[in-house]
């Protein structure tokens, strides 16, 4: 019973951890600060859209922190979070994404906080060229696009640090207990920052050499990787407090090569789609989609099959060999399904053969055959149509909301349904919090498998009944009158999620009428303790 726990926890923020802070969801509201500017530094965005007309120029980047209400803990783990959007504000690139507000960061900064975290939602600086004819010029300004990302990042986490020595630690964040995570284009960022340490390792590789026998990365020009030395596109920010961060996750993204991979590096974990079509799952070639028939060749990465296969075999993730340990005995549903499809063969859009999965990384497997992606993020159409009219007044666009919105859903078909890109947000958090809190040294494995110590009950112990089973449209749910249902999930047989409720009181109906023929699989937190049952939907 006990492998459907984990999931359960994160899919509904049960207590299934017990009330283990920083595991289980124990705090209810969040507050938000204002945006912070964190650093001035030079941005190439004002020339990339001018067409060269302006010059790059120092540009202010701001972040937003989300804090428990009512927490008396002053010294927090913290989450730096970066969002997607192609190194592009929003529209900008044609993306729907790239701000402070993207729907997936805040859903996700709202979740750690009531762990018990401190989140931090980060801006970056944009700014690449990626329909330029010439390839060095695409190569050469995506892999600078991603390195500012990493100095950025680096100072952020000074920043942090500065604001705990010479500003009473306003965040409420311990120092020495920080994690980057990122999705999509974050996802780059948060990779990259995880394991470049200096430009020689981007330069001894032939592919990021121009033609022209000229390096993509000059240190005179960009800086060095922290954006501690001054060069003509770096101001050194924040200096004097360290750059380091204790952990990182990226979900989708790729990182420049596995050769930067060190055994003394930071843990670091992956979430992706294997049929991702705007980073490559093991090692491949990033491409820009210029029409429905053309595309161009930008970089060729390393995804985070290969990626996380490197830091396992290296050792900078043994600190995670305790934490999944104990979560495989717990028979944890995500922990499992990745170990059983880390043996299944899978061939890559680059025609790489690997595997499905390997340790410390969780695949999104699709069902039918489409290019996912960016399925945690979603959009409400009207707000976004309120932009979209505004940019297109301002910018002479004319593409419609209505196309944006199509073409996203290519890659994305949760763009508009919030409930269905949450349940995407409910297995990375599975997957990730578990991990963090044993990476950060929040606690031991020890403590995590003590944590997962939860109360297994029988439907015989709270007189649970499920009538009608089958059912074709509605079931109720009941226990006897001194017991409480807590929380509800309902669960396919293949593990995914397709409804959860959080409930008061000892009777709770469900509509079922939506739900595909078959055997589904119904977790009940109650006050007594946790129970399974099985139900048929006819």
């Amino acid at each position: 019973m006990r492998q459907f726990l984990l999931i359960l926890a994160f899919a509904v923020s049960t207590v299934a951890f017990g009330q283990t802070r920083y595991l289980a969801e124990t705090f209810t509201d969040v507050m938000v600060t204002d945006t912070v500017r964190y650093q001035t530094n030079v941005s190439v965005l004002p020339a990339i859209l001018s067409g060269g007309a302006q010059n790059p120029a120092p540009t202010p980047t701001y972040f937003q922190a989300y804090m428990p209400v009512g927490d008396t803990e002053t010294s927090r783990p913290c989450v730096i979070l970066n969002t997607t959007g192609s190194y592009f504000p929003q529209l900008v690139g044609g993306g729907l994404f790239g701000k402070l507000d993207d729907s997936v960061v805040v859903e996700t900064a709202k979740r750690f906080a009531r762990l018990g975290y401190t989140a931090i939602i980060a801006e970056y600086r944009k700014g690449w060229i990626p329909t330029a004819t010439d390839v060095d010029q695409r190569t050469g300004s995506l892999l600078q696009a991603s390195y500012r990302g990493i100095q950025d990042i680096r100072s952020l986490a000074r920043f942090l640090r500065g604001s705990i020595a010479n500003n009473g630690n306003p965040y409420g964040i311990d120092g020495d207990k920080l994690m980057v995570m990122g999705y999509g284009t974050g996802g780059y960022n948060a990779y990259n920052n995880n394991y470049l340490d200096a430009v020689s390792d981007v330069n001894s590789l032939a592919k990021f050499i121009g033609a022209n026998g000229v390096p993509y990365l000059v240190e005179a020009a960009f800086g060095d990787p922290d954006g501690l030395n001054q060069a003509q596109l770096n101001i050194p920010q924040n200096v004097g407090f360290s750059s380091e961060v204790q952990f990182s996750v990226g979900i989708g993204g790729a990182m420049g090569d596995t050769t930067w991979v060190d055994a003394g590096d930071a843990p670091c974990i992956g979430l992706h789609s294997i049929l991702d079509r705007n980073a490559p799952f093991a090692v491949g070639d990033v491409f820009v989609p210029i029409s429905s028939t053309e595309r161009l060749f930008v970089i060729n990465v390393a995804g985070p099959r290969a990626t996380v296969a490197t830091a396992n075999r290296l050792g900078a993730n043994a600190v995670l060999d305790d934490a999944n340990a104990v979560l495989r005995t717990a028979e944890d549903f995500l922990t499992l399904r990745s170990d059983a499809l880390s043996d299944v063969p899978f061939t890559t859009r680059d025609q790489v053969v690997t595997t499905l999965s390997t340790e410390n990384m969780y695949p999104f497997v699709s069902d039918v055959n489409l290019s996912l992606a960016n399925t945690y993020n979603w959009v409400d159409s009207m707000t976004l149509s309120i932009f979209v009219n505004g940019f297109n007044a301002l910018t002479g666009d004319t593409t419609s909301t209505a196309t944006r919105l199509l073409r996203e859903r290519v890659t994305n078909p949760n763009i508009t349904n919030p409930e269905r890109a949450k349940m995407v947000v409910d297995t990375i958090m599975g997957f990730v919090v578990p991990r963090a809190f044993v990476a950060l040294g929040i606690g031991t494995a020890a403590d995590l498998n003590q944590a997962l110590d939860v109360v297994d009950i029988s439907p015989v112990d709270v007189d649970f009944k499920v009538f009608p089973n089958p059912t074709a449209d509605f079931a109720t749910i009941e226990v006897r009158e001194d017991v409480e249902l807590i929380l509800i999930a309902l669960y396919d047989m293949n593990g995914r999620r397709v409804s959860s409720a959080r409930v008061n009181g000892n009777r709770y109906g469900f509509d079922a009428s939506n739900l595909p023929t078959g055997m589904y699989t119904l977790m009940v937190q109650t006050s007594e303790g946790v129970l399974s049952e099985r139900i048929m939907v006819d």
